[in-house]
């Protein structure tokens, strides 16, 4: 029995959906676009050795566009404090980020990609190799890939309340080579 066979009417359709579609059916799609993008990416930070997690990996990848505290960085994760606390301390062991100091406010700790931490995101960023992410899309040519990513902006969008906020996001994941640091 496939999926599709085995939900059949039980699952939620959308509201006002005249084409039937299924909440369930995009909820379970979304999760695999997204463990299957997680996958391939940690396989590609063990083959390059870094020994650095798909979560660490997202943090410097942040970093190395602005700094950021513990707090702000949960916020642009979607990821409580907390869940941020243990990453950020093992990317400072490794020497990867560094905790600096707001002149304006005391209580205000930013962190900083270091040098070390920069390597590794260019090195990330250097890499040609495809995933199945990317074979994917590919698969489904430009105007499809296109259409896709508009739709999933416009869901997005309307799930965070507050398209800064994505824009925002996509702004610091895709705005070309990690800056400096000085």
């Amino acid at each position: 029995m496939t999926y599709v066979q085995a939900i059949g009417a039980e699952s939620r359709t959308i509201p006002g959906s005249e084409s039937g579609v299924q909440v369930e059916d995009i909820r379970l799609l979304i999760l695999m676009v997204i463990k299957t993008s997680m996958r391939d990416l940690d396989r590609r930070l063990e083959a390059s050795g870094t020994g650095i997690s798909g979560l660490q990996f997202g943090v410097m990848r942040l970093l190395s566009q602005e700094s950021a505290t513990i707090s702000e960085l949960s916020g642009r994760m979607l990821l409580a404090p907390a869940t941020l606390v243990p990453v950020i301390d093992a990317l400072e062991r490794k020497g990867f980020v560094q905790r600096g100091s707001d002149p304006k406010d005391r209580r205000r700790i930013p962190l900083v990609l270091t040098e070390s931490g920069l390597e590794i995101i260019t090195q990330m960023a250097c890499s040609n190799e495809p995933d199945s992410l990317t074979l994917g899309l590919a698969s489904l040519g430009r105007e499809k890939s296109r259409h896709l990513q508009a739709l999933l902006y416009e869901l997005a969008n309307y799930l965070m309340g507050d398209d800064t906020s994505v824009d925002r996001a996509l702004t610091m994941a895709f705005s070309g080579p990690p800056k400096s640091i000085s």
